[in-house]
């Protein structure tokens, strides 16, 4: 059995996400589109149930033990706590939210039997998430969810429920399962499993040891080098969290979906330039564009001293979603970057009529960054005639 005190960071990343369904019937070529902004739109009234009601479990289920060589008895308790736990999934995502807080629907992109979709949703102080979800229809016309890529973390659910499985009980016939076409001797498997047991234990020590007998080939496996980033966080040792990130940065930079999880570590280097080429990688993956995602890069580019570039991409953003305050905020500081007061102040005065509330004046007033800003002659004058009205 899992050790009961270790949750694991993936499926933490995954079942707060959106778990998604809810049956809706074949009618017309937007089928998909209509049903995956209905399930949407029921998160933002505050309700999971049609998040859970979709997701099509056998299907998951089948993804899951494909090319699994794991005991019966773990298959089987294993499935039913996954079928257990699945009307609390959409529940877990609405309280994840924090309040005044919406998901969104970015993309959708429909080849007429199957879709995947892109929904952002906020997780309050862990910022935006992005899933891609696998859509199909069922007999019935329904739209089911059958999968999805969670983009904070770089797994697949169905992935990084397979390794949860697979830590029931390692064993050298079903790790394999975990890094499918690697090709290994049995004993390498062996000390894999021992890995992945460490992991499971949260057992840094071994973890990091029995990492080091595997073959480089191993090593340096996707599954490999994102669990070994998982573990250094576990650590807090700066010196592991480096090297384990360095890592994955080196041998994954093109793959746009662990730009997310590579973020944080580009930001705590100073590493702004790599932080803008791996979110211009995300915002071609997701084809479509994403408010949120241009916040980051105006930020971004405001902290590589672009200012005008920041301009142009937070501006992009409120007119795209005129609903995401951040982006007024964004468009605000690329502004007092550039000292051009009046632009922010027209920003901040769009801010309050699109929100129907006054900024406080502590916002800028206490913040040293907008020293000049708040001594110009535009926010005293825009200071004056809020307190005419």
């Amino acid at each position: 059995m899992i050790n009961s005190k270790f949750r694991f960071s993936i499926i933490i990343a995954t079942t707060l996400a959106v778990l998604f369904g809810a049956d809706f019937a074949l009618s017309d070529e937007w089928v998909f589109d209509d049903a995956i902004e209905a399930i949407v739109d029921q998160v933002n009234e505050g309700s999971g149930q049609a998040l859970s009601d979709a997701v099509d479990i056998d299907a998951l289920l089948d993804r899951v033990f494909e090319n699994l060589n794991v005991d019966a008895r773990v298959k089987n308790g294993f499935s039913q706590k996954i079928r257990r736990s699945k009307d609390q999934l959409g529940t877990n995502i609405v309280r994840a939210m924090r309040d005044g807080s919406y998901a969104r629907v970015i993309n959708v992109e429909n080849d007429g039997e199957t879709a995947t979709a892109l929904v952002r949703y906020d997780l309050g102080g862990r910022g935006f998430g992005y899933h891609k979800y696998d859509l199909v229809t069922d007999e019935a016309g329904n739209v089911r969810i059958v999968d999805w890529l969670d983009y904070l973390d770089g797994f697949r659910y169905s992935d990084a429920l397979k390794l949860s499985a697979v830590t029931f009980g390692p064993t050298a016939e079903s790790v394999q399962g975990l890094v499918p076409g690697h090709q290994g001797s049995d004993e390498e498997y062996a000390r894999f499993a021992e890995v992945i047991a460490a992991y499971r234990d949260q057992n840094i020590k071994a973890f990091y040891a029995g990492s080091a007998t595997l073959t480089r080939k191993l090593r340096q496996t996707r599954l490999m080098h994102l669990l070994t980033c998982l573990v250094s966080r576990m650590s807090r040792e700066k010196n592991l969290y480096n090297d384990a990130y360095r890592d994955l940065s080196n041998n994954f930079n093109d793959d746009p979906t662990v730009v997310l999880t590579l973020l944080s570590y580009y930001y705590s280097k100073g590493d702004s330039d790599k932080a803008m080429v791996s979110l211009r990688l995300l915002s071609d993956e997701f084809d479509a564009g994403d408010a949120a995602l241009l916040v980051l890069m105006s930020r971004t580019a405001l902290g590589l001293g672009n200012g005008d570039e920041a301009t142009l991409l937070a501006d992009e953003a409120i007119s795209i979603e005129p609903e995401l305050e951040t982006a007024y905020w964004a468009a605000i500081d690329a502004h007092v970057r550039l000292n051009h007061h009046s632009f922010a102040v027209m920003t901040a005065k769009s801010l309050e009529d699109q929100f129907e509330k006054s900024i406080e004046t502590e916002r800028f007033e206490s913040n040293s960054m907008y020293g000049n800003f708040v001594r110009s002659s535009q926010y005293k004058q825009w200071q004056a005639e809020k307190q005419l009205k």
